[in-house]
Formats: C-alpha cells, sequence, structure tokens
C-alpha cells in the first residue's frame, strides 16, 4: 500500500511516510485487538487507506463510530468500502454498510468466489492455523493451485496471513498459514453444513495421519479434536489419551483431566468396539484422568475415590494386576486419607487385587 501511495504522491513523500507509521501501528493493534483506537487513529489510517485522495471530512468520524474504535472493525469497514466500490463521499449515505463485525465480515466472505470460499472453510475446519499439503490433499486441487488461492486470499483479501515454509514429516513441502483474527475461521466454520464439516474433518485427520507417519502424537491434540467433529469417537478417545499423557509431562495437570474426561466421553459414543478393547481404553482413559486430579484436587476429593475405584473393576477384567495393584494403592491412600481401613475380609482370597498385591500391605 505503501508503495502505491509513493507512486501517485511523490509530493507528500513525508506527510505519507508518517501516514504510513501510524497505519501500521494501527495494523499491529489488529493482531491484538487490545486498544482501542482514538479519532486520530482512525482519522489517519482512512487517508492513507484511500491514498491521498479527497476524503469527506465526516468520513473518518463515522467509520469511527460504526466500529467504536476496534482496530479489527475499522480496518475491515474501510477494506469493504474501497473493495466494493464505494465513493467515499457516498459510503456516509450507504445503505448496506454492515452494522457489526461479524455481519461484515459474512458479507467479505460472500464475495469470495466457491473454490477459494471452500478452500478456507475446510481451513477453517483444520483449525486457526493450517497448511496448504493438508488442504490440497482434502480439496483435491493440485498444491500449486491451493497455494497460489492462499497467497491471494493473503495479500488481496487480507483474511489469512503467511507463518511458514515447513517440510512435513513424510517430505511434502507445505506452506503454513493462519487466519488473521478467530472471528475469520469462527465465520466460516459456522457456515459450513454439519454432514461436510464431518467430512472433512474426517478427511482432514486421514490426510495429517498419512503425511505424519510414525510422528503423529505430535499432533495428537489436533487429531483428536478433527477425529471427534468427524465423528470417529474411537480414534478421537485414543488420541486425548496420548493428549492427556503428553499434558502430564508438562505438568499440565488441570488439561490433563479435561482432556482424559473428554476422551471418556468420546469413548461412551464409540460404536462397534470389541468389548475387551473398549474395557483397556476405559482403563487407561480413567487411570490418566485420576492421576493428574489426585494431584489437583489430593485423595480425598470426592472425585478422585470413585475414579480409584473404577480402576481397581476395569483392572480385573481386563486381568491386568499392574493396572489393578495401582488402582488399589490409589484407594488405600483415599481411605488413609479419609481414616478408613481397607477390610480385607470382603476380599476373595481368589481375587486379582491379592495377586497384585499382598493383603498385608493394607491396613
Amino acid at each position: 500500500m505503501a508503495q502505491r501511495q509513493g507512486a501517485a504522491f511523490d509530493d507528500l513523500e513525508d506527510r505519507r511516510g508518517d501516514r504510513a507509521r501510524r497505519r501500521q501501528r494501527v495494523e499491529r493493534r489488529c493482531e491484538h485487538v487490545a486498544e482501542v483506537l482514538t479519532l486520530d487513529d482512525v482519522r489517519s489510517y482512512v487517508q492513507s487507506a484511500f491514498g491521498g485522495a479527497d476524503v469527506p471530512a465526516d468520513l473518518p468520524t463515522f467509520v469511527f463510530r460504526k466500529t467504536e474504535g476496534n482496530p479489527l472493525f475499522m480496518t475491515d469497514l474501510v477494506r469493504y468500502v474501497r473493495e466494493t466500490g464505494i465513493q467515499p463521499e457516498t459510503a456516509l449515505r450507504a445503505t448496506d454498510v454492515p452494522d457489526s463485525l461479524r455481519g461484515l465480515i459474512e458479507r467479505m466472505l460472500e464475495r469470495f468466489d466457491a473454490p477459494l470460499r471452500q478452500l478456507l472453510s475446510i481451513a477453517a475446519v483444520q483449525g486457526f492455523e493450517f497448511d496448504s499439503a493438508t488442504l490440497a490433499r482434502v480439496s483435491g486441487a493440485a498444491a500449486a493451485e491451493v497455494e497460489e488461492r492462499l497467497r491471494s486470499a493473503a495479500q488481496v483479501h487480507a483474511v489469512v496471513s503467511p507463518v511458514e515454509e515447513r517440510e512435513m514429516p513424510d517430505g511434502t513441502p507445505s506452506l503454513v498459514y493462519r487466519f488473521v483474527h478467530v472471528l475469520y475461521q469462527d465465520a466460516l466454520y459456522g457456515s459450513i453444513a454439519p454432514s461436510r464439516r464431518i467430512a472433512w474433518a474426517q478427511q482432514i485427520a486421514e490426510a495429517l495421519l498419512a503425511s505424519h507417519a510414525a510422528r503423529s502424537e505430535a499432533i495428537a491434540g489436533q487429531l483428536a479434536v478433527l477425529f471427534e467433529t468427524g465423528r470417529d469417537f474411537w480414534q478421537a478417545a485414543q488420541y486425548f489419551l496420548i493428549t492427556s499423557r503428553n499434558a502430564v509431562r508438562l505438568f499440565a495437570f488441570t488439561a490433563a483431566a479435561e482432556l482424559a474426561d473428554r476422551g471418556l466421553h468420546c469413548l461412551q459414543a464409540a460404536a462397534a468396539v470389541d468389548d475387551r478393547e473398549r474395557l483397556r481404553r476405559e482403563l487407561d482413559l480413567t487411570f490418566a484422568k485420576l492421576v493428574p486430579l489426585a494431584s489437583l484436587q489430593g485423595y480425598g476429593s470426592a472425585e478422585v475415590k470413585p475414579l480409584a475405584r473404577r480402576v481397581v473393576e476395569l483392572g480385573e477384567k481386563v486381568s491386568d494386576p499392574a493396572a489393578t495393584a495401582a488402582g488399589l494403592a490409589a484407594t488405600w491412600i483415599v481411605r488413609m486419607v479419609r481414616g478408613l481401613c481397607l477390610d480385607g475380609k470382603k476380599r476373595p482370597n481368589g481375587s486379582s487385587i491379592w495377586r497384585a498385591r499382598p493383603a498385608a500391605t493394607f491396613c
């Protein structure tokens, strides 16, 4: 934008440079949407955006009042006025200027051609950050075509921005982009029909699995959400388990417990699964929830006791003495904290609990 201004207004170099610097400050604020702009900020941006052309004195005030100084809303509104061909002097009287940021974003997205709209919709399903190689696999378009459309979306429409060039684990070159604001992703995501969203999520997850090969654990969180959205609840439960364990290694106990719980909910929704495999995964997820929750709330917590008991039950059902012993140890700690005592007489001598750990070791 500054280069185009320099070609047209050589005699305004100093003033243009000042406006460009102020405009850059405004755009940096837009990335965080943390500060409210002043009327002077808006006036400088509007004058810079229209390249020094005659701008009605009331237009900056109109933009400021309509956007209430919201940086993202202000820049998008000015871009909308420019791209739709509304003349500055008629913008004040225009009846089709959206009254909200969300409405403005939806109006802008409606102007995209069908291939670009579809590509960005697939990107919205992949996440706030996405990559061209995955979009190419899911859309069926050539990699070069996808990269060109993303470049246009970034440079012409300014709805996405490039992050980096990255080589996928399988050696496929890819360009990583992100949405300039989550509202763009939300608007695109919300416009997708549920059946198509489910299909795309499943296809994106499979594409990422293919490109990451044996390194899928590095993107386990993303895969978990995609499989959940794609209604493949069995795989979603598995990747929520992996993500929960990763969170524990980072001492993110709250997140670990929540992820394991989410995996348990997915497991309940999973269909056509072997009963023993379901029990095994439930055992793993229950234990994955128990450990961080006990660290956060203590073994005296009302939530920890049933989890410890469930680990014992599941360990016996799948004949896993080690898991049973771990669950029983947690149960013992719970009872010790609560001032209770494990009554060994109520357990049959043949129980796998006692094979896992001698009864004499429990009070």
